[in-house]
């Protein structure tokens, strides 16, 4: 399953509106919230989930 990061534009760069990755229907859900919360522009970037180390259970 891919995970996302919803993402709003600061008017310099983007920043991310939660830290934990997400599934797309709720990393979607938390940009439209931005979006009537007054943020202009949001977009979802597929985010960089890191394998466990070799042995961790």
């Amino acid at each position: 399953m891919k995970f996302y990061v919803a993402t709003f534009w600061t008017g310099h760069a983007w920043a991310d509106l939660h830290d934990d990755p997400r599934p797309f229907r709720a990393a979607s859900s938390a940009a439209a919230s931005a979006l009537l919360a007054g943020k202009i522009m949001t977009r979802l970037r597929p985010a960089e989930v890191k394998a466990a180390p070799e042995g961790a259970a």
